[in-house]
């Protein structure tokens, strides 16, 4: 049996807000994680500030959860961990 890949996912915000919405959409994402069938205990959600007017949400699921988040949530990129 070969190990599940883990994928960090990215919502990329931009503009004077985007740090506030990403910290909203971070909310969002914290409660479909409670609502996930398939819930893993090590999803996990960060806010990264890359400037002052960029601000990504990430998420880190596990491969076996990727067409299920991906289609109902439409992440900008992703890559393997």
């Amino acid at each position: 049996m070969k190990p599940v890949k883990k994928i960090r996912l990215f919502w990329d915000f931009r503009g004077p807000s985007s740090h506030q919405t990403a910290l909203h959409f971070q909310d969002h994402l914290e409660v479909y994680l409670n609502n996930l069938s398939n819930k893993q205990e090590l999803n996990i959600t960060e806010v990264v500030q890359h400037n002052e007017a960029w601000a990504s949400c990430a998420l880190d699921i596990d491969e076996t959860q990727l067409d299920q988040v991906k289609s109902a949530l439409k992440p900008n990129r992703g890559n393997y961990l």
